[in-house]
Order: structure tokens, then sequence, then C-alpha cells
């Protein structure tokens, strides 16, 4: 039996997130002003939008991960960076 696969999107404010999600069937999306995140198969990231004011650290701790930069209203993407298990990046996602 197929199953679709489902997006899930959580918001990025100002948070430190541990994400572990195991569901196959489920692709989740973090999104934050300018970025967004997503986690491409079953595994843990880390995401803090809080220790650093400007700043976004992503940890690819067990997951790969897709970020894409984005224009401010999110309707044209200029980058896409990928990581891999145990990659990490720091960006400023204004710039």
């Amino acid at each position: 039996m197929d199953e679709k696969e489902e997006v899930r999107q959580i918001q990025l404010d100002n948070n430190r997130i541990i994400s572990s999600f195991r569901n196959i069937h489920h692709r989740y999306e973090f999104v934050g002003k300018n970025f967004l995140i997503q986690q491409e198969g079953i595994g843990e990231l880390f995401i803090d939008t809080q220790t650093f004011p400007d700043r976004v650290l992503v940890f690819a701790l067990t997951a790969s991960a897709k970020i894409s930069l984005q224009s401010s209203d999110g309707s044209e993407s200029y980058s896409d960076i990928f990581l891999t298990p145990h990659m990490y990046l720091e960006f400023d996602p204004s710039k």
C-alpha cells in the first residue's frame, strides 16, 4: 500500500529545537524569516535561532537537511544548501 507523503511545517521564531522524526511518510519543514529547512528522511536535527540574535545554527545530527535561502516573502529561492549527518551550518538569514 502506498501512502502519500505528508508535509508538516513548524514555524521557527526565537527557540532551540531538537527534532527526532521517525515516520518515513512525513516530511518536516522548519520555516523561518528568509529561510526554509527541510529534514530529509528520518533522524535528528538541532536548530538554534535563540543563542545568537542574528544567526541560525543548523546541526544535522543523524538526518540530512536541505536549507533554502529565500526572499523575504518566500516567493523566490536564492540558494539551496545540503547538510549530511554530522555537518553544521551557521548563517545570517537577513543577508
